[in-house]
């Protein structure tokens, strides 16, 4: 194994927060649930699911450096804040 492979998931996951909910925006009908990428990732894969939220959280930290580097050279405002709103997210859920 060259990663690791819960970062898959992990990074799914961002996108698909970062294109509804923290847009405010509903999910299109199909989407699946976490538990139901979880579920897919684990049968599809043979590989079970334990640090996900370890992955998760780390992908919004390695996405942080490049928008906050954009945010910086090109003026835009603080991407970052994506980041931050999304492990303020994970880091409150209780889990």
């Amino acid at each position: 194994m060259a990663g690791d492979h819960e970062a898959d998931p992990a990074w799914l996951l961002l996108t698909d927060w970062l294109c509804s909910d923290f847009q405010g925006r509903a999910r299109l009908p199909g989407t699946p649930t976490r538990e139901d990428v979880i579920a897919l990732y684990e049968s599809q894969t043979g590989w079970q699911v334990h640090n996900l939220r370890f992955s998760e959280i780390l992908c919004a930290v390695l996405l942080s450096v490049p928008l906050l580097r954009m945010s910086s050279y090109l003026a835009m405002g603080d991407l970052s804040r994506v980041c931050a709103a999304h492990l303020d997210e994970l880091l409150t859920e209780g889990g």
